[in-house]
This record gives structure tokens, C-alpha cells and sequence, in this order.
């Protein structure tokens, strides 16, 4: 697997999805806990919405991953793992080169620069 562009279409997409997630678990009123807790209905639904938001997360995180870094995650676990791993070495090798970091990261920049420089 070979390093590529994130699409930012993919990003966008998975972020919408989260969001109309959580305006779902917004709209069950969980802050009412007793009622809450006695509608089963609720919980099912505050249960799926959690959950698909998580995946549409873990989603993002397998994206920058393959495209980024091209590395291939299948459990949410190695998904994880695998970004805190290769953000933080990033972030610490060019912190000291630029103020700009996180942008350089999320937008590719630092991997075009490795490559023109092998």
C-alpha cells in the first residue's frame, strides 16, 4: 500500500454523520436519566447512534491512516494505536522545524516533503 491524498470528501462526509448523531442522542433528552432509563426503546436508540457516530470516527482514523501513512488497520484497536503512534512521532520530529505542524500533518505536506528528499 502506497501513501496518497486524504480526501477530504471522505473526512467531511464521516464528520457530517457524527454530527447527525449526536443532534440524535440530543433529541432523546437523556439529560431526564429516570425516563430515560425506563424506555428500553431510548436506550436501544441512544445505544445506536453512540455506536455509529464511534464508527464513523474510527472510519476518519482508518483514512488518514491508508492515505497518510498507508497503513492498513482492521480492529478499532490497531486504529487507534496506530494514529496516536505516528501523530505524536510527527508532531515531535517537526515541531522543532515548524510552528505549523498539525496543518503540515493533516494536510500531507510533511510526506510530500520526505519524498522529495529521498
Amino acid at each position: 500500500m502506497n501513501p496518497g491524498e486524504i480526501d477530504s470528501k471522505v473526512i467531511a462526509q464521516r464528520a457530517f454523520w457524527i454530527s447527525q448523531m449526536m443532534e440524535s442522542l440530543n433529541d432523546l433528552h437523556l439529560e431526564e436519566k429516570t425516563a430515560f432509563l425506563a424506555d428500553r426503546h431510548k436506550i436501544a436508540a441512544a445505544e445506536s447512534y453512540l455506536r455509529r457516530a464511534l464508527e464513523a470516527l474510527f472510519d476518519i482514523g482508518r483514512h488518514i491512516l491508508a492515505k497518510r501513512f498507508a497503513y492498513s488497520a482492521t480492529e478499532y484497536t490497531s486504529t487507534m494505536r496506530l494514529l496516536l503512534k505516528n501523530f505524536m512521532r510527527f508532531a515531535f520530529t517537526t515541531s522543532m522545524r515548524s510552528n505549523s505542524w498539525l496543518i503540515s500533518w493533516c494536510s500531507g505536506q510533511e510526506n510530500t516533503r520526505r519524498r522529495q528528499t529521498k
